[in-house]
């Protein structure tokens, strides 16, 4: 005599396995997710860079040179023509200092001023003084380091985020 076994549902055993394989599967992929520092360094590095390019841009639609002035904590876009005294605003609407929140910003650049000048070049200052090398400006924080380029003669801004070069 053979007894009918019924398949409405998983044995405990399985249940089990199912739970164990799951919680495996998760802690692997947590472990693999980036850090808040790392996604807030990438972020404010690609920020940086998209001000920068946004520097350029309106040095080639408004025919004025933008100073970008670098502190240890931010920088700020201001007009040449003011003596880097008026500020300007960036796409994103903002005006004046722009803090980097816990990062901390180190340049190459004589007088940590960069100057997009005609068909944004970029200069060292508002005379014109050429870059002799690429522009470093490495954001350091919790997230590690990055470093936003700028080419001395073209003034192309690159960010090498996630193993990509420049």
């Amino acid at each position: 005599m053979t007894t009918a076994r019924s398949n409405r549902g998983f044995t405990l055993v399985e249940m089990v396995v199912v739970i164990v394989l799951a919680g495996i599967l998760a802690v692997v992929a947590f472990s693999r997710a980036p850090s808040k520092g790392a996604l807030t360094i990438n972020g404010q590095a690609e920020q940086l860079a998209a001000d920068l390019r946004y520097a350029q841009t309106l040095v080639q639609t408004q025919g004025q040179r933008i100073c970008v002035d670098f502190t240890a904590s931010g920088y700020r876009l201001t007009t040449a023509a003011s003596s880097c005294a008026t500020n300007v605003e960036t796409a994103a609407g903002l005006t004046g200092q722009i803090t980097l929140d816990g990062i901390t910003l180190t340049n190459n650049l004589p007088g940590n001023r960069l100057v997009f000048g005609d068909k944004g070049v970029p200069y060292t200052d508002t005379t014109g003084t050429a870059l002799s090398s690429t522009a470093q400006l490495t954001l350091s924080g919790e997230g590690g380091t990055i470093v936003v380029y700028v080419s001395p003669v073209t003034g192309r801004v690159c960010v090498p985020i996630g193993g990509a070069t420049c």
